[in-house]
Parts: structure tokens; C-alpha cells; sequence
């Protein structure tokens, strides 16, 4: 794992692990050393600036920092689509479960996007018809590296084959911003 991927790992887990104040000091300092190097390599347009991106967007809503994710949620549902991240297709070069990294990102963005929308769809970045992916698959087989088919978002009758937690819970986010509309 490189250095800043790691930094916005425990800018995030620090929430989790040590929740005191010198817990949420460390995870600030991790925070702005990640910034740092996200606006010095933002010129650069790859799955790993997005996912430190991503990892930094998720932090700073947990931290309740709106403004920020706001200003920097356009900048990444624009980096999946550049990416062609909401796009299924299979890449010789990358294994299953680099695959579905991409993907999971990709669902990432689209379910922030969804919980800082608040029922409005003029708020939007990032909308349901442009991901043509499969939803996240279980997690025991994306930790074995072992390809599965997943369902999409809007399949006619969904079963629930091949989703994992984070498969069901982008569903209920994606229904729940719907209701709410």
C-alpha cells in the first residue's frame, strides 16, 4: 500500500480506534497531509489519486466538514467517470479483485452522493443511469480474489445473488434518496 493511501487509512480508522481528542488530532493531522498531496497530485488521473480521494471524502463527512466534501465530491464523481469507472468491462491486465476496487469506489462516490443530496435531485454528481457496473460483490469473495457476478443497481427482480453489505447497503441508499424524492 503506498504512503498516502495508508495516511487516509488511519485519518479514517482514527475515528474508530482512539475516538479521544488526541484520536481525532491524529486522524486531522493525517487528513491535512493527504490534502496536501492530493492538490499537488490532482493533475494526475488515476485510481490511486481517486481512492485517496475518496478515503479523505469519507473522513471529512464523518468529521461533519460538509463544505469540503461538497466542493470535492464533483471533482471525484467527474474522476469516475473519467476513469470509466462506472463502466463493466474486463481488463486482462487487472485481477478480479482489482476490478472490483474500481468498482467499489465508484459505488462510493455514488452513495456520498446520495447522502449529500437530501432527496434533491438537482444535487446530483453522480447519477443512477450512468453506472453501468455491478454492485459490490461479497466480501469473502472479493478478499479470496474470486470473480463473482454481482447484480446491477436497478435489475427487474432483484435476489441478492452475489452482493455483499456494501452491494445491499448502495441499494438502500440509492432507494432511500428515491423515497425521499
Amino acid at each position: 500500500m503506498d504512503s498516502p493511501t495508508a495516511t487516509a487509512l488511519c485519518a479514517v480508522a482514527s475515528f474508530f480506534v482512539d475516538p479521544s481528542e488526541a484520536g481525532r488530532e491524529f486522524g486531522r493531522k493525517c487528513c491535512d497531509e493527504v490534502e496536501f498531496y492530493l492538490f499537488r497530485n490532482i493533475h494526475k488521473f488515476s485510481e490511486e489519486i481517486l481512492l485517496v480521494c475518496v478515503l479523505i471524502l469519507s473522513y471529512d463527512f464523518i468529521a461533519g466538514a460538509f463544505a469540503k466534501v461538497w466542493q470535492c465530491l464533483g471533482l471525484a464523481a467527474r474522476g469516475v467517470v473519467g476513469l470509466q469507472l462506472n463502466w463493466d468491462f474486463n481488463s486482462p491486465s487487472k485481477s478480479f479483485e482489482q476490478q472490483e476496487v474500481g468498482r467499489r469506489i465508484a459505488w462510493q462516490v455514488f452513495v456520498m452522493d446520495r447522502l449529500l443530496a437530501g432527496g434533491y435531485d438537482e444535487y446530483i454528481s453522480c447519477r443512477a443511469d450512468i453506472m453501468k457496473i455491478r454492485l459490490p460483490c461479497d466480501e469473502n469473495a472479493f478478499w479470496e480474489n474470486r470473480p463473482v457476478v454481482a447484480e446491477r443497481l436497478h435489475e427487474k427482480t432483484p435476489k441478492c445473488r452475489g452482493i455483499g453489505i456494501h452491494g445491499m447497503l448502495t441499494r438502500l441508499v440509492d432507494l432511500f434518496h428515491r423515497v425521499l424524492v
